[in-house]
Protein backbone atom coordinates (compact mmCIF):
# COMPACT_ATOMS: atom_id res chain seq x y z
CA UNK A 1 0.00 0.00 0.00
CA UNK A 2 1.24 3.47 -0.81
CA UNK A 3 1.22 6.13 1.87
CA UNK A 4 -2.13 7.44 3.03
CA UNK A 5 -3.15 10.86 1.70
CA UNK A 6 -5.05 13.48 3.69
CA UNK A 7 -8.36 12.73 1.98
CA UNK A 8 -8.07 9.08 2.92
CA UNK A 9 -7.58 10.09 6.58
CA UNK A 10 -10.94 11.81 6.31
CA UNK A 11 -12.54 8.52 5.29
CA UNK A 12 -10.99 6.90 8.35
CA UNK A 13 -12.47 9.58 10.65
CA UNK A 14 -15.94 9.34 9.17
CA UNK A 15 -16.01 5.56 9.40
CA UNK A 16 -16.41 5.14 5.66
CA UNK A 17 -13.77 2.40 5.49
CA UNK A 18 -14.72 -1.19 6.12
CA UNK A 19 -13.52 -4.70 5.56
CA UNK A 20 -10.32 -5.36 3.67
CA UNK A 21 -9.60 -1.68 2.97
CA UNK A 22 -9.83 -0.83 6.68
CA UNK A 23 -7.57 -3.76 7.61
CA UNK A 24 -5.03 -2.83 4.94
CA UNK A 25 -5.02 0.77 6.18
CA UNK A 26 -4.50 -0.32 9.79
CA UNK A 27 -1.57 -2.51 8.76
CA UNK A 28 -0.04 0.37 6.81
CA UNK A 29 -0.40 2.75 9.78
CA UNK A 30 1.30 0.17 11.97
CA UNK A 31 4.26 -0.15 9.61
CA UNK A 32 4.70 3.41 8.25
CA UNK A 33 6.10 5.93 10.71
CA UNK A 34 5.32 8.92 8.49
CA UNK A 35 1.65 8.03 8.06
CA UNK A 36 1.32 7.11 11.73
CA UNK A 37 2.81 10.48 12.76
CA UNK A 38 0.39 12.36 10.47
CA UNK A 39 -2.52 10.27 11.75
CA UNK A 40 -1.57 10.96 15.38
CA UNK A 41 -1.19 14.69 14.67
CA UNK A 42 -4.65 14.80 13.09
CA UNK A 43 -6.09 12.72 15.93
CA UNK A 44 -4.73 15.20 18.48
CA UNK A 45 -6.16 18.13 16.49
CA UNK A 46 -9.51 16.38 16.33
CA UNK A 47 -9.58 15.84 20.10
CA UNK A 48 -8.74 19.51 20.68
CA UNK A 49 -11.45 20.56 18.24
CA UNK A 50 -14.04 18.36 19.93
CA UNK A 51 -13.08 19.81 23.33
CA UNK A 52 -13.51 23.37 22.06
CA UNK A 53 -16.80 22.52 20.38
CA UNK A 54 -17.99 20.98 23.62
CA UNK A 55 -17.41 24.31 25.35
CA UNK A 56 -19.38 26.11 22.63
CA UNK A 57 -22.55 24.04 22.98
CA UNK A 58 -25.64 26.03 22.01
CA UNK A 59 -27.80 27.49 24.77
CA UNK A 60 -30.74 25.22 23.91
CA UNK A 61 -28.55 22.15 24.60
CA UNK A 62 -28.70 20.84 21.04
CA UNK A 63 -25.94 18.30 20.62
CA UNK A 64 -23.13 19.18 18.23
CA UNK A 65 -21.99 16.46 15.87
CA UNK A 66 -18.18 16.67 16.19
CA UNK A 67 -17.61 14.86 12.89
CA UNK A 68 -19.70 17.43 11.01
CA UNK A 69 -18.15 20.36 12.86
CA UNK A 70 -14.64 19.04 12.25
CA UNK A 71 -15.19 18.87 8.48
CA UNK A 72 -14.31 22.51 7.67
CA UNK A 73 -11.28 22.35 9.95
CA UNK A 74 -10.14 19.12 8.31
CA UNK A 75 -10.52 20.68 4.86
CA UNK A 76 -8.46 23.66 6.00
CA UNK A 77 -5.70 21.34 7.23
CA UNK A 78 -5.77 19.35 3.98
CA UNK A 79 -5.51 22.48 1.86
CA UNK A 80 -2.29 23.43 3.66
CA UNK A 81 -0.58 20.09 2.98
Amino acid sequence: MTCIDMEFFGHIWTGELAGAIWQKSRKHLASCGDCRARFEKLAAARVQTEEVLGMLAPADNVAINPAMAYGPIYESICSRS
